[in-house]
């Protein structure tokens, strides 16, 4: 698209062809940048005025000073929890193993976290974990040979406790969903060591 100069303007009208002009300097030269990228890329010295979208962190920034940034607080929304109907209890495949559980069938696209109820066993040990974690997400219900106590939770306990006794327990655990919907899954035993039951999610 070409552009008129002030040349163009026929009234002779001196100051209106210098208001002209300077509305064209700015529709064609911004005063100001709005640019994107990786957060780290940004400049180091940008111009008031300037904006950065920063599409791996999902941040923006503004410049009100020059060569400083400022970062836009973009207020968050609050969780929704969805309840659903159990599916039917399932166990792990390999017993001493992190791993994949694909939730994809019970949870739907855009949840973040779901909520797992685990039954562990007697002498078992459980747990869940967000995908590739590193986190050793486990609790445990041991039972000490000829000591009459057990350990649940990480902590010893009497046989005659009215809360553990030498029974199941059930562990309530909330986990972060990877982008496909899988988390990571554990027990010590692949048959009747724990059982894992979906209760809910979050998104």
């Amino acid at each position: 698209m070409a552009y008129p100069d002030s040349s163009d303007v026929s009234d002779g009208d001196t100051g209106r062809a210098e208001q002209y002009n300077k509305l064209r300097s700015d529709a064609l030269e911004p005063s100001h940048a709005v640019l994107s990228g990786l957060d780290a890329s940004k400049s180091a010295t940008p111009d008031v005025g300037d904006v950065y979208l920063a599409y791996d962190t999902s941040k923006i920034y503004f410049c009100t000073v020059d060569d400083a940034w400022g970062e836009l607080t973009i207020p968050t929304v609050p969780l929704e929890f969805v309840e659903i109907e159990i599916p039917t209890q399932s166990t792990v495949n390999t017993a001493d193993t992190w791993e994949d559980w694909d939730l994809s069938p019970y949870i739907p696209s855009g949840a973040k976290y779901v909520d797992v109820c685990i039954k562990i066993n007697v002498n078992r040990e459980a747990g869940v974990r967000k995908t590739d974690s590193a986190v050793n997400r486990i609790f445990t219900n041991w039972n000490s040979v000829g000591t009459g106590n057990f350990t649940a939770h990480g902590e010893l306990h009497s046989t005659n406790s009215p809360v553990y006794g030498i029974m199941p327990f059930y562990v309530n655990m909330t986990v972060e969903l990877d982008a496909n919907r899988h988390i990571e899954r554990r027990t010590n035993a692949w048959a009747h060591g724990a059982y894992y039951t979906i209760t809910g999610y979050w998104k």
